[in-house]
């Protein structure tokens, strides 16, 4: 189950026995009782009931005794909604919408045990507008305006991430960052969970699979992509693979053309890349009007080269990619993910449309970042495994060493440190934007 207590089944149930219970009795005390509504009628709506206690409400249907006080859980989601990376919110507020739902109207709200009650969740968004003081800024104001239980995502800068980190360290609150590579990793933090990704190391098990003599190298100019690429370069000369080409480019370009050129010219065998978003979908837009890669096999190690508007370019077909979930394609929480969206799509066709792009199934081309979804859902399951809403409860014992989540990248358990590691896997492109993954 995605959260506790969350089988419809079992809750079902657990009414019909209440209700078969209750007969004798309402028999008994003759014709004055107030109706009892059927189980039919008490799981048409979703929608709290006020009982005695104007802060209680009987939520949507859950496992009977424990009630649901209608005072939000609040997550702070500290992401770009505007400037030039405002597609990193807009690709977050998919998933938000999503675990939102799921959460409020399907779980009936969050168990918090020590508590002893079900709250719904509100996921807060805070537009740090692309800059480092805009993280911290908005960290400061979640935690001391909103008073939020846990903060999520903050950017995908290297930078930007540390400002939030540093509030919470400040204020003993929890931040969940985005999952990224050892080498950037949150590092002297106590209130801080990531997911790792081992980069490099899979990027040498794909390039072997290749079994090239000859390599490129082709890398946004950046202190940790020329890291990887000095790392993986190093790891295959010893191997006797021989380096032809390498280049790296500044951000901001926007003509490929030489470099695409040079590359055409040097033709190695595989040529690894390191690029964002953009680059890759301006590389791939451009090579296919110098007439492609020709022999060339592309590796781009990390996952902006299996984004949408990547994929999507007639010259991303054939390359391969880092990913760290495709549908189908996965254990256990994979398949609740999956059935999470089936479900949001049949009920709301409008999110279905606007997110999902219609699709009933999570696709490489939904306007959907998984990557964010997974930072949000691991901070809301952070709460709800501490028991309480409380800031530095929660963040107490997502580090205790014991904190473990099924995600749709796999079953993760978060050391002290406050790291887990996830297992990316390589797709390659086909015609569409179709990703099959690689054996």
């Amino acid at each position: 189950m995605i959260f506790k207590e969350s089988n419809w089944g079992y809750r079902l149930v657990s009414m019909l026995l209440v209700l078969a219970l209750l007969v004798p009795v309402l028999a008994a005390c003759g014709d004055n009782e107030t109706p009892t509504a059927t189980t039919s009628e008490a799981t048409k709506t979703t929608e709290p009931t006020k009982t005695v206690e104007p802060t209680k409400t009987a939520g949507p249907p859950t496992t009977t005794e424990v009630p649901f006080v209608n005072d939000p859980v609040k997550i702070g989601v500290i992401q770009d909604w505007s400037g030039p990376m405002a597609m990193a919110g807009m690709l977050a507020q998919g998933p938000m919408e999503l675990l939102e739902w799921w959460v409020n109207e399907k779980e009936g709200g969050l168990l918090l045990e020590k508590e002893g009650v079900r709250r719904p969740i509100k996921l807060v968004k805070c537009d740090m507008q692309g800059t480092v003081p805009g993280a911290g800024a908005c960290a400061l104001k979640l935690i001391l305006e909103e008073k939020v239980s846990a903060t999520a995502i903050g950017g995908w800068s290297p930078a930007q991430v540390p400002a939030v980190a540093d509030v919470g360290e400040k204020y003993k609150v929890l931040h969940v960052a985005v999952v990224t590579d050892p080498e950037t990793a949150l590092k002297g933090y106590s209130w801080t969970l990531e997911g790792l990704d081992p980069i490099v190391s899979s990027a040498l098990a794909m390039v072997k699979k290749l079994q090239p003599k000859t390599v490129g190298y082709f890398a946004l100019d950046s202190t940790t992509y020329r890291s990887h690429m000095q790392e993986i370069k190093a790891a295959l000369e010893a191997d006797g693979i021989k380096t032809v080409s390498e280049q790296y480019y500044t951000q901001g370009t926007n003509d490929f053309s030489p470099y695409l050129t040079r590359i055409k010219h040097d033709n190695p065998e595989v040529l690894v890349t390191a690029a964002d978003a953009m680059g890759y979908q301006a590389v791939y837009k451009q090579i296919k009007e110098l007439g492609g890669w020709g022999d060339v096999k592309v590796v781009a190690i990390t996952d902006h080269g299996s984004a949408p508007g990547a994929i999507t370019q007639p010259g991303a077909v054939g390359t391969y990619a880092l990913t760290h979930y495709l549908y189908g394609y996965g254990g256990t929480g994979a398949q609740e993910f999956e059935q999470m969206w089936k479900q949001k799509c049949e009920e709301d066709s409008a999110w279905c449309t606007k997110w999902a792009r219609g699709n009933s199934i999570p696709t490489p081309t939904a306007m959907f970042s998984t990557l964010e979804f997974f930072s949000v859902f691991v901070a809301v399951k952070a709460v709800e495994y501490a028991g309480t809403s409380d800031p530095a409860a929660v963040a107490k014992a997502a580090r205790s060493g014991h904190f473990e989540v099924d995600t749709f990248m796999g079953y993760l358990k978060f050391n002290t440190d406050g790291n887990a590691e996830v297992e990316p896997f390589y797709v390659q492109v086909q015609t569409g934007g179709k990703l099959i993954p690689v054996k």
